[in-house]
């Protein structure tokens, strides 16, 4: 449907927070971190990933088709629609 539209386009968000993490490498054996789980791994992994894929198809699906990748800025979150964050995490989400 993509290639037959006059105006298709592919949006990925990435994330800011992979310039922490300039030599990180996708773990295709344990991708889904089954081994060995650690949140900012994953996260950043699936980002990577992403991102990866994005320079992918902008590369080899040239066409009608805008491919990107964006990074959003901060955004507020409301805090007390997650009853389970600890009060780190509380006070990292207000600003």
């Amino acid at each position: 449907m993509l290639e037959k539209s006059s105006a298709g386009k592919i949006i990925n968000i990435s994330s800011q927070g992979l310039v922490m993490y300039p030599f990180i490498k996708l773990n295709i054996s344990d991708f889904n971190c089954d081994k060995k789980y650690n949140p900012a791994t994953q996260y950043y992994q699936n980002k990577l990933a992403l991102l990866m894929l994005s320079l992918y198809m902008k590369e080899n699906f040239a066409g009608k088709t805008k491919i990107v990748a964006i990074r959003v800025t901060n955004v507020k979150v409301d805090v007390n629609r997650y009853p389970n964050l600890t009060d780190f995490q509380k006070k990292a989400l207000q600003f």
